[in-house]
């Protein structure tokens, strides 16, 4: 893992497994989701994830000498934007943000190394909310996860 920040990992993964959250014979480049790579990138679709910034701990992990990323926090941003003419009815944006966490644990589950990428992905506690920031009303669940969490160093 030493070859690569724990932020590109993620989003790798989730890229490469983009079509687990789209629907039956649905295409990426013509779905109304994306990933995005940082917090940063302008939200194009309707929905989608961003992958926020790290914070983790450099540590030699027991093999020749090689270096590890180990408790690596970061938060994944899900968003859903707020359609249609009435802007107070935001509970299909919210209903779709939470689908979308729902099949992002179930590929945590499905993938807890992150298809070889690290030693284990843990899911913390996440939060759900509204906002209205980036010139538009969206619904927005941040999901924290730890990628390589110190008590698997080592192994």
């Amino acid at each position: 893992m030493a070859e690569k920040p724990a932020e590109n990992l993620v989003y790798e993964f989730l890229f490469e497994q983009r079509d687990f959250f789209l629907a039956d014979g649905e295409e990426y480049a013509d779905a109304d989701f994306e990933i995005h790579p940082s917090a940063y990138d302008k939200r194009n679709k309707n929905s989608g994830i961003e992958v926020g910034d790290a914070d983790t701990s450099m540590l030699p992990n027991g093999n020749d000498d090689q270096m590890t990323e180990y408790d690596g926090l970061l938060t994944l941003e899900i968003y859903g934007r707020v359609t249609g003419q009435d802007k107070t009815n935001r509970i299909p944006a919210r209903q779709k943000v939470f689908d979308i966490k729902l099949k992002l644990c179930q590929l945590f589950e499905q993938f807890p190394t992150l298809d070889g990428r690290g030693c284990r992905v843990k899911v913390l506690r996440q939060v759900r909310f509204f906002d209205d920031t980036r010139a538009d009303k969206y619904a927005i669940e941040r999901v924290p996860i730890v990628i390589n969490p110190k008590d698997l160093k080592g192994e």
